[in-house]
């Protein structure tokens, strides 16, 4: 069909002619865009960090690259991202997946965090203070008052972070009231800090 065919190579033309207008800055984030999605459906985060770290200026690729940080379990490194996503952008819903992704990843760092903590806490159940020789003694006894140090540190790391997911999925809800998973996810992370 020959309108088709015009509407088509009007297309075309209109892109060709947005690419080579735009600035270095926005080909290198839309070439990332492009580029990383690949990688990163492959599971291949390291490689879709690497693309989208070239042009993490965009609201949008940092959204992307914080996206990888997270599937490589970094995630103090992809809360950073997110935030600087949120700097970046122009008020877009970029602001509120990265608000929802941080509610997530800082839920996930309180449940990891949490895991140590039952950790530490079997550990210390398990030790024993024995032995008749002095310096072994004050050795255990040093080892064990610095594993109930560690575990208050990550109890109190399990509070922040817990709030910290509150406040993100309630900054979430603001921006976008109907948001079914947010309000589910923000009901789950205040029912967990109500059983602290």
């Amino acid at each position: 069909n020959p309108v088709q065919d015009m509407k088509h190579i009007g297309f075309i033309a209109t892109c060709l002619f947005i690419t080579a207008c735009s600035d270095p800055a926005e080909r290198a984030a839309e070439q990332a865009l492009y580029q990383g999605v690949q990688p990163y459906r492959e599971q291949r985060y390291a490689d879709a960090e690497a693309i989208y770290g070239a042009a993490a200026h965009d609201s949008r690729v940092a959204y992307n690259l914080g996206n990888s940080f997270y599937q490589q379990h970094l995630l103090d490194t992809s809360l950073r991202t997110y935030a600087r996503a949120i700097e970046l952008s122009t008020g877009d819903t970029a602001d509120v997946r990265c608000l929802y992704n941080m509610g997530h990843t800082w839920a996930t760092l309180a449940v990891y965090t949490d895991s140590l903590v039952g950790s530490h806490e079997r550990t210390l159940d398990d030790m024993r203070i024995e032995g008749n020789d002095i310096a072994q003694k004050v050795r255990q006894l040093v080892l064990r008052d610095s594993i109930r140090l560690v575990v208050q540190r990550l109890d109190h790391l399990v509070d922040s972070a817990l709030a910290q997911s509150a406040s993100a999925y309630k900054s979430t809800l603001r921006l976008t009231p109907h948001d079914e998973d947010a309000r589910h996810d923000l009901a789950s992370v205040q029912k967990r800090m109500a059983a602290r």
